[in-house]
């Protein structure tokens, strides 16, 4: 059984999510495997896809190659401050 589009769309808002909260509180930007642990995923492939997801709309950069490269751009701050407000439904 397939994951559907919606819950995957879901996932990738909450990375966006974890993200901007890991940010906020640590002052740097996680790595795979921190955001791994923080969505609960299984693997770091997963992790890979959803942030190649956020960072191919625009709402983030990152250099795969680089450690802790993971870079919200405004947008990014934007939509993950109004996830947090509710102001965008998953």
């Amino acid at each position: 059984m397939g994951v559907t589009r919606d819950a995957a769309a879901a996932r990738t808002l909450d990375v966006l999510r974890a993200i901007a909260a890991y940010d906020r509180e640590h002052r740097i930007p996680p790595t795979l495997r921190e955001l791994k642990e923080a969505c609960g995923f299984g693997s770091h492939s997963s992790v890979r896809t959803h942030v190649g997801k956020l960072a191919k709309s625009g709402l983030l950069e990152w250099r795969p190659e680089t450690m802790r490269s993971i870079r919200l751009t405004g947008m990014g701050r934007l939509t993950a401050r109004h996830l947090e407000q509710g102001r965008v439904k998953k």
